[in-house]
């Protein structure tokens, strides 16, 4: 079992969809559950104390599972930010599989590296293109917006699981350095489950 720890009620709706997608669409298992994800602010996951207190109670409530820290970057560094807030949540847990990774600048930034993809779903547009450097857009879940079609306004509880549900998995792993690196970071968790497992 995995369980997820995530900041917004967007991705709280929706981080069981994307994961339960990639172990069973890119590794092809389906044997790992997704446990319902655990909220905290992000004002308190990037303190010590409050990334601490979150994997512990994570471990807690599911004591074999492994963990699954998701943020969105904004403006710090995502390689920085994310290798501390493992480290201190590795410390707090040492004896479990633990990753962190930090979206680039946002979660929705995944859905912008594989737009065409998305082409009609939820109210984008039919020729919308993906930006250049998806990643690098400030306020991704704005320019999402100007993407979709007069009337449809982008909402994170309603839209992403819809957006989740659709995205071109291979196509964010080729445009978004982030994803890729959070496929890897999956596929550590799920080698160290099957270790558990055996």
């Amino acid at each position: 079992m995995i369980v997820p720890i995530v900041e917004g009620h967007g991705e709280s709706e929706s981080i069981r969809i994307l994961l339960e997608r990639i172990f069973s669409e890119l590794f092809e298992i389906h044997w790992i559950p997704v446990r319902r994800p655990i909220r905290r602010p992000r004002s308190s996951l990037v303190k010590r104390e409050g990334i601490e207190a979150a994997v512990r109670f994570a471990n807690r409530e599911a004591p074999t599972a492994a963990i699954l820290v998701l943020l969105d970057a904004d403006n710090a560094c995502p390689e920085d930010l994310g290798t501390t807030l493992r480290e201190w949540g590795a410390a707090a847990i040492p004896h479990v599989a633990l990753e962190v990774l930090l979206a680039k600048m946002e979660f929705e930034a995944w859905f912008l590296a594989s737009l065409e993809s998305l082409r009609g779903v939820n109210g984008v547009k039919g020729d919308a293109e993906r930006p250049p450097a998806p990643e690098e857009i400030r306020d991704a879940k704005g320019w999402l917006e100007r993407q979709m079609n007069a009337g449809c306004t982008y909402a994170p509880p309603q839209s992403q699981p819809a957006f989740t549900r659709a995205f071109s998995l291979e196509e964010a792993q080729e445009h978004s350095p982030s994803f890729k690196k959070l496929i890897k970071k999956l596929a550590r968790l799920r080698d160290a489950l099957e270790l558990t497992a055996q």
